[in-house]
């Protein structure tokens, strides 16, 4: 792995910053209990001994967060998996301690204290995180510390790249386009005409390659993995369709012959029923918190336009249906946003205010839609119906877009395989641009998905829901 030294400074910081924020979080905890607990305190360990104790148990602390992965070289930014990984780190720790008090019988340590330590020590690493990354990201816009890129790609994934790394903060900047072309406003960025003449140039100043166009031969690839090598150069690609689908393999004998499985989702066996028995508890529970929500918009739907409180029924009658898991359809539960018989226009006099691409439409400034209709939509609360769909087992709180069926047709065949799971009310699409998406991106975020499903990533993805509802979408 090519690291650089700021970098490695920053992760080993994390090491002593770690000790000192639990070291301070049991002190704290200590004075707390001692001299402004909130129960009267018959006995507590004196503070000499219970140093003596600290001294125990923060390297053990220490090696549990190595272990739980929190000084991965390949960590970058306090991402939501990083949280979930210190609240772990903290009360496993803390699960030990108590662990280690139960088989020596120290009948003398305060168990409120140990509440305290846990609930701080929690607080305090991730503000210590907090700390180190702020510091961090001063220096990347400073330019110290930035990892230079080179994309190799003419194409729609370069200029997302280009847009995602040319913030001040992110710790990366493209320096050169390979195959590419340049557009205006883009910096100061070197482009090279054709590969070879990038392999050729005698300059390396930049510290990794990503090569965004699927289509180089394997020719083309096999000569840039080996420049990288011989450079010491980072090299990255974004996988295509059919490199996604291998991404998730198994091997296993079969009658002493050696094979390969490729699996299609994580989401087998004991995973899908532990996904499926919280989506029925967080479902519940979320129609309970929103059930008076739900109650207000539905008065207001009905006092601002004629119709049915859900948008029950397309313009020829038939019950409005979503295509879920294996094609199966399902009938689909949304608050109404738009004038009762207008469905249809969307494919007929309105099509040519479609804005997107592929069988996915979407209408700017569509007349269809009522008063309350934009403000529901606005926010997503349209939607909120659907945790009955989840609950009921049609649907997950997280997974791919439920389309509409005559979208579904129009699919590629590759395209289909967003089908292998339940739809979701929200998804890594959805959270990773809404409407704004190009439909070959939300199939590749959403086949992302399916291949390398975790609950963790459920739910970072349901965390950052709100803030991508917040947002402004450029559709609006």
């Amino acid at each position: 792995m090519n690291i650089k030294k700021s970098e490695l400074v920053f992760k080993i910081a994390q090491i002593p910053v770690d000790a000192i924020m639990i070291l301070a979080s049991f002190m704290i905890a200590y004075f707390l209990r001692a001299e402004a607990g909130f129960l009267p305190v018959s006995f507590i360990i004196p503070l000499d001994q219970y140093i003596k104790w600290l001294t125990i148990i923060i390297p053990l602390w220490l090696v549990i967060f190595a272990i739980n992965g929190l000084y991965n070289l390949k960590r970058s930014g306090l991402a939501f998996s990083e949280l979930v990984s210190i609240f772990t780190s903290v009360t496993v720790g803390v699960m030990l301690i108590l662990a280690i008090l139960f088989i020596s019988d120290a009948s003398f340590f305060s168990r409120l204290l140990i509440v305290y330590a846990w609930i701080i020590s929690i607080i305090l690493v991730i503000l210590g995180r907090l700390l180190i990354h702020g510091i961090q990201r001063l220096l990347y816009a400073k330019n110290i510390g930035v990892h230079r890129v080179v994309i190799v790609g003419n194409n729609e994934i370069t200029e997302s790249l280009i847009a995602q790394l040319s913030g001040k903060f992110t710790g990366f900047r493209v320096v050169g386009i390979v195959n590419g072309n340049l557009k205006r406003g883009q910096g100061k960025i070197r482009l090279y005409k054709n590969f070879s003449r990038f392999l050729n140039d005698k300059r390396k100043d930049f510290d990794e390659v990503i090569q965004a166009d699927p289509s180089l031969t394997d020719n083309q690839v096999a000569e840039l993995n080996q420049f990288c090598e011989e450079n010491g150069k980072i090299y990255r690609f974004v996988p295509d369709l059919t490199q996604v689908r291998t991404a998730n393999v198994e091997v296993a004998a079969m009658k002493g012959i050696p094979m390969i499985e490729v699996k299609k989702t994580p989401l087998d066996g004991w995973p899908r029923v532990a996904k499926r028995i919280f989506d029925i508890i967080a479902s519940f529970i979320f129609i309970i918190i929103f059930s008076p929500i739900m109650f207000i918009i539905a008065i207001a739907i009905k006092l601002d336009s004629r119709g049915t409180v859900f948008w029950m029924f397309l313009d020829n009658g038939r019950r409005v249906k979503r295509v879920g898991k294996g094609g199966e359809q399902f009938y689909f539960y949304k608050f109404r946003s738009m004038f009762p018989g207008t469905h249809r226009q969307r494919y007929t006099k309105l099509r040519k205010n479609n804005i997107r691409k592929g069988p996915l439409l979407k209408i700017k400034h569509d007349p269809r839609i009522t008063r309350v209709g934009k403000i529901i939509r606005k926010y997503s609360l349209d939607e909120l119906p659907q945790l009955f769909n989840v609950f009921k087992g049609n649907m997950s709180l997280v997974g791919p877009r439920p389309h509409l069926p005559e979208e579904v047709k129009k699919y590629k065949k590759d395209d289909l395989r967003v089908l292998g799971i339940k739809p979701g009310i929200t998804g890594l699409s959805q959270v990773s641009g809404r409407s704004d998406l190009l439909f070959k991106d939300e199939i590749r975020l959403d086949l992302y998905y399916i291949e390398n499903w975790s609950m963790a990533l459920d739910l970072q993805i349901l965390f950052k829901t709100p803030w991508a509802i917040i947002a402004k979408r450029k559709a609006e």
